[in-house]
């Protein structure tokens, strides 16, 4: 502000100010009227439609791919629902859970959420309330249907808006509309009445992709599809991907040379010249012979792919950056390269589908937990467990050397463990040979250790205050007498006989 002062108003002072870049007069580098690159400029990509969003989920492979893969390999190993002291209960929410066909309903809700920009579950709970009221944890009775709706047919229908609610600007209740939404013209969507107005405590939302406020605002309160920001690549990628089909149905290009035939097309009849070239179009062909004027001449020109797969490398390659899915995966193709193994390109694309699974998968499949173990039918019988977690399944499977190596590794240390006193053999036992199989994961009970530390420390502090009495002395035997006589050999030193020694049997001769 006081350089503010200097001038009468702010917008003077704001014309003052410049941005500095490099600039040289006599080069014209960084002068737009002369460097190429200063005339760039950043704008949105076209706002992808519905039925854009449409044609490449269903008809376009790698669109579909884009979408599918990450939840297959999310939901190929599937998980294990592990609860706090009781296998049972676990085992019995899994087949609930399959039961209502959930790991179809996340699978096709999250390809949706990719797909168009959104989706969620209807989870029909039987509860004894209307749905558009929130859904009375006390009163489920039992978890009836999963329904999977894409963001078309889900409305706002209001919205908190409330600044200290945790839901604030989220809505509240949903509209679900109609099928109809599917085929009505535009102009009579607004129109249509939804079917049901329902409560968010009834819907699992999958949002969309994450952007900016002004562009969740402008798609009524949802995300993008991927397709919005990877438009460029897929464009290109096609474009590339046609022209090689066009090349190769067109293998060769036909050079018909004309003498003086400038003079023929300006002074001639034109329709006779396109006659004539239509006639020699007609007689090409592999089995005919073609027919020419002798001042005329036919050659064929191959088209060069000298340097057409390195172009749709880069194609792919830019598509498979900007949808975080490995070319080897998206593509089919194998790693390139002499000592290119793909293990750099697997581990990046585990890591993404793991995050997938913590961050996106797994919130949506606790809340359908919660409201099983809520359920008077379900598992627990209506007592929601004081813990519970959601085990995913290794993504890659160890070969049988991997895991020999792997629990050769763990008995080391645990016999390094058991010497430091660390652990004890009991515990090792219990916690690598469990019910569900061998594991190498160690959990101990500290409140027992503690328990037995305290025990340990107050009875040692005991025996400090209250020594016990030392205990009396062994008895002393007389010393022996030296004029005793010597037993003699064959009897014992207390008088008694000796047993005769062991002796072998000769051997009968045959």
């Amino acid at each position: 502000m006081e350089s503010a002062s200097m001038f009468r108003t702010l917008g003077q002072f704001a014309d003052k100010l410049r941005l500095d870049s490099i600039l040289n007069v006599f080069t014209g580098l960084g002068d737009a009227m002369y460097d190429r690159t200063k005339g760039n400029t950043l704008e949105p990509n076209r706002k992808l439609g519905d039925a854009e969003l449409s044609a490449l989920y269903n008809d376009e492979p790698i669109g579909r791919l884009i979408c599918e893969l990450p939840t297959f390999d999310a939901l190929r190993k599937t998980f294990t629902v592990m609860v706090q002291d009781d296998a049972d209960v676990g085992a019995k929410t899994y087949d609930y859970l399959t039961q209502l066909g959930a790991i179809g309903a996340l699978a096709q809700a999250s390809e949706l959420d990719r797909a168009f920009g959104g989706s969620a579950i209807w989870v029909g709970v039987d509860d004894g309330r209307e749905l558009s009221e929130p859904v009375n944890e006390a009163g489920v009775k039992s978890v009836l249907f999963l329904r999977v709706l894409d963001r078309r047919r889900l409305r706002p229908w209001q919205v908190d808006t409330d600044p200290r609610s945790r839901a604030y600007n989220q809505p509240v209740l949903w509209a679900v509309m109609p099928e109809a939404v599917f085929t009505a013209n535009p102009t009579e969507i607004d129109g249509l009445d939804p079917i049901a107005i329902v409560h968010a405590s009834r819907l699992t939302i999958f949002p969309g992709r994450n952007v900016s406020d002004d562009r969740r605002a402008r798609n009524g309160g949802w995300g993008d599809s991927i397709f919005q920001a990877c438009l460029n690549p897929l464009e290109q990628d096609a474009a590339a991907w046609a022209t090689l089909a066009h090349l190769v149905s067109k293998a060769s290009q036909g050079v018909i040379k004309v003498k003086d035939l400038a003079v023929v097309a300006t002074s001639g009849d034109p329709e006779a010249v396109k006659a004539r070239f239509g006639l020699i179009r007609m007689g090409r062909s592999v089995v005919k012979d073609l027919v020419l004027d002798a001042d005329e001449s036919y050659e064929q020109h191959p088209p060069n792919f000298g340097n057409l797969p390195d172009v749709l490398y880069l194609c792919m390659h830019s598509v498979s950056s900007a949808v975080q899915i490995p070319v080897t995966r998206l593509y089919g193709m194998s790693p390139g390269g002499l000592n290119a193994t793909g293990d750099s390109d697997a581990r990046n694309w585990e890591d993404v589908v793991e995050a997938l699974q913590t961050h996106r998968l797994e919130p949506r499949l606790r809340r359908l937990c919660d409201l099983i173990f809520l359920a008077k039918d379900g598992p627990t019988g209506g007592h929601k467990p004081d813990g519970y977690e959601i085990m995913w399944e290794p993504l890659r499977q160890m070969t049988s050397l991997e895991q020999a190596t792997l629990r050769k590794t763990v008995a080391e240390t645990d016999a390094i463990y058991i010497a430091q006193q660390v652990l004890t053999p009991e515990e090792v036992a219990l916690n690598r040979f469990r019910a569900d199989g061998w594991s190498m994961e160690t959990s101990i009970d500290l409140d027992l250790r503690q328990k037995i530390l305290d025990a340990e420390l107050e009875q040692a502090l005991e025996d400090a205050e209250n020594p016990p009495e030392p205990p009396p002395p062994p008895p002393q035997l007389p010393p022996p007498d030296p004029n005793a006589p010597t037993p003699e050999e064959g009897e014992p030193a207390t008088g008694g006989p000796v047993p005769p020694p062991n002796r072998t049997l000769p051997r009968r001769a045959a």
